[in-house]
């Protein structure tokens, strides 16, 4: 049976998730904006393709992006392998690096690139196929960066990870705060539970008395991941851990 999407939904200007019309044997489709910032926002692409293939940065659609708009995809080594502007003129429309489409880049779910918006002006809108479940990534060695693969709010609380040096310089920038997820025997060495601490009080002089931060989500602290947003891991010693990523169920 053929599967349709209203896109008129998917790409009407109303910011926020909105779950489009779809045909029954289709999952909800649905969008999400991002408005840009002279520093870097991570987003992310938590929905499925459109098109029913691998995820690919030619699913982000910058069509509402100024001409000063752009992303950046960096390596794990810190460095920069590409940036790309969109052009909706382009043939094909999409994200060009000069004069080579980047269309084509896989941008797998659970994994992030950079915005920026030197303005402020732009409005970057994710688009797909809602997808339920979440994930788990591998870690490699040097910068992760991780997407938030739910089309809602997650938190710090339901992110855990397979292995972890808090101790040995490893790290998880959120929102622009360095934390460091602390694992069960490591915990037990300084007299703490398990989970999120920050940086500097795991690595500071009494690292005893730190306080698990996830007990402040409640208060507004911000310690979760927005939708279609991502966040970094930095990892040296704990490579080929694995971090797990909370899905809509």
């Amino acid at each position: 049976m053929k599967k349709t999407l209203t896109m008129s939904l998917a790409l009407a200007g109303i910011a926020g998730l909105v779950l489009a019309d779809v045909s029954i044997e289709t999952p909800p489709a649905g969008y999400i904006e991002k408005a840009g910032s002279a520093a870097a926002l991570l987003v992310s692409n938590p929905f499925g393709s459109l098109t029913g293939a691998a995820p690919t940065l030619g699913d982000l659609d910058g069509s509402s992006l100024t001409a000063n708009d752009y992303v950046k995809i960096i390596s794990e080594k810190g460095k920069t392998l590409f940036t790309a502007k969109y052009s909706a003129s382009a043939t094909p429309a999409g994200w060009y690096d000069g004069e080579s489409c980047s269309n084509a880049f896989p941008l797998a779910r659970g994994t992030s690139i950079q915005f920026y918006s030197p303005n402020g002006g732009g409005t970057l809108v994710i688009a797909g196929l809602v997808q339920n479940g979440g994930a788990e990534l591998e870690l490699i060695a040097g910068h992760n960066f991780i997407g938030n693969v739910s089309a809602k709010k997650i938190y710090l609380r339901d992110i855990s990870v397979s292995a972890f040096a808090p101790l040995g310089g490893e790290y998880a920038m959120v929102n622009n705060t360095k934390v460091v997820w602390v694992p069960s025997a490591v915990a037990r060495r300084v007299g703490l539970s398990q989970g999120w601490y920050l940086y500097s009080d795991i690595n500071g002089s009494h690292p005893e008395n730190a306080t698990d931060i996830m007990g402040s989500e409640a208060a507004g602290t911000g310690w979760f991941i927005n939708a279609g947003e991502g966040f970094r891991v930095y990892v040296k010693k704990s490579a080929g851990a694995t971090i797990t990523l909370p899905g809509l169920n």
